[in-house]
């Protein structure tokens, strides 16, 4: 095996322990057991420099102090805007230390789509995890995983619907049906890198935090819309239509979020999405 891959499998391994029942009189939690080999086997095989190291650190620290309620509000502040930075930057691949593995190359899927890269992200899979394992509320055991299924499947269908019409009517994507190998390395890719990252940062962090801090008379969907805007501009890379969608795409995790109060349907509406959109229509988008 290409001692590459290891450090992603542990980290892999590490948001899939995250659903594990956390025990308090464990002093640390086996997630975070393996997240910190998974470290350790980043730095040994390369892909990890020591900025890389030190950044990852900083940011547990900071996620860290952020999930205890009780330290002051300055502390609180002080490390949820030193999380936000830090989450922000380790997911734009903005910041130094970080030899992202490429998986797929350039590749058309069609003669009228863009060419696709694909990189397997550990700095946005780190943070990911970190927000996933201390912020975002979670389901307690299977029962409760499959009554939010239940509630969510309506709202999920219909977000999934609404944003790949929208993209078909905007002519941004066609019907493009493709069967090929890269779709098992996309799934795991995009699943646990991109939409556990993405979600746990704007929904189980932003949209749980400023749901918190505005008064009790603001209505839910405030916070929805606003953190589906941010969403949706850190998408306007991909173009003015693209923000749109991810826009729209954000309104609808938010309110699977808000009907639950717990991650996993937003993770997996938002995972669904970009699977059938790889799968049968065209990816990443139209070249025109």
């Amino acid at each position: 095996m290409n001692l590459l891959y290891i450090p992603y499998l542990l980290l892999f391994c590490a948001i899939a322990l995250c659903w594990l029942p956390q025990q308090a009189s464990w002093r640390w939690q086996p997630a975070h057991i393996v997240a910190t080999c998974s470290l350790a086997a980043a730095v040994s095989s390369g892909l990890l420099s020591w900025p890389g190291l030190l950044i990852c650190l900083l940011c547990w620290f900071f996620i860290h102090v952020c999930a205890k309620p009780q330290l002051s509000a300055t502390w609180r502040i002080a490390s949820g805007l030193g999380s936000t930075l830090l989450v922000l930057g380790m997911a734009s691949h903005l910041l130094p230390g970080f030899h992202n593995l490429k998986l797929i190359s350039a590749v058309r899927y069609a003669p009228d789509s863009m060419p696709f890269t694909l990189y397997a992200n550990f700095d946005k899979g780190y943070a990911g995890f970190l927000l996933l394992s201390y912020l975002s509320p979670r389901a307690a055991d299977v029962k409760q995983f499959l009554a939010d299924v239940r509630h969510s499947l309506r709202p999920a269908i219909l977000t999934i619907t609404t944003v790949l019409t929208l993209a078909c009517m905007l002519q941004l994507i066609r019907w493009d049906l493709k069967w090929n190998t890269d779709i098992a390395v996309f799934l795991a890719v995009n699943l646990v890198f991109t939409c556990v990252a993405e979600e746990a940062f704007f929904r189980g962090f932003l949209q749980q935090k400023l749901s918190q801090l505005l008064p009790a008379q603001y209505p839910p969907a405030i916070s929805i819309v606003i953190v589906a805007i941010l969403f949706g501009l850190v998408h306007l890379g991909g173009g003015l239509v693209y923000m749109i969608l991810a826009t729209t795409a954000g309104l609808g995790y938010g309110w699977i979020y808000q009907r639950n109060g717990r991650i996993e349907m937003a993770i997996l509406t938002h995972a669904t999405l970009n699977l059938i959109h790889f799968v049968c229509f065209s990816y990443p988008k139209l070249a025109t």
